[in-house]
């Protein structure tokens, strides 16, 4: 049976966890997506918390609400959005299928 080797990542609701797990021997990737407040992220790697300072993202609520990744309502910011996570895990998975960017790009412009 093949599921039992099957591996998550969960949680993924943080640049440094999604770093993690495109690293990782992982198969699928589980994250929260949220609005929220956008951080910026720390200049200091070794820091576990986002900077004070808000970032922007085109993709948002009606009330401008920036969505993110994070899982409501334990967390209401992330200095990871969904435009970066859902660009950072297709660009993943173009590398490691083999097919490039090139392919992706021009699978979305097909009709």
């Amino acid at each position: 049976n093949f599921a039992h080797r099957l591996r998550w990542a969960h949680a993924v609701n943080s640049l440094r966890v999604l770093r993690q797990a495109l690293r990782s021997n992982a198969h699928f990737v589980e994250a929260d997506v949220s609005a929220g407040t956008l951080m910026e992220e720390k200049q200091d790697p070794a820091s576990e918390s986002p900077n004070a300072a808000t970032a922007e993202t085109s993709v948002a609520t009606s009330s401008k609400i920036p969505i993110i990744m994070a899982h409501y309502p334990t967390q209401r910011s992330s200095d990871l959005s969904f435009e970066l996570f859902v660009a950072a895990v297709l660009k993943h998975n173009a590398q490691v299928d083999g097919d490039g960017l090139d392919s992706l790009e021009n699978a979305a412009d097909a009709p």
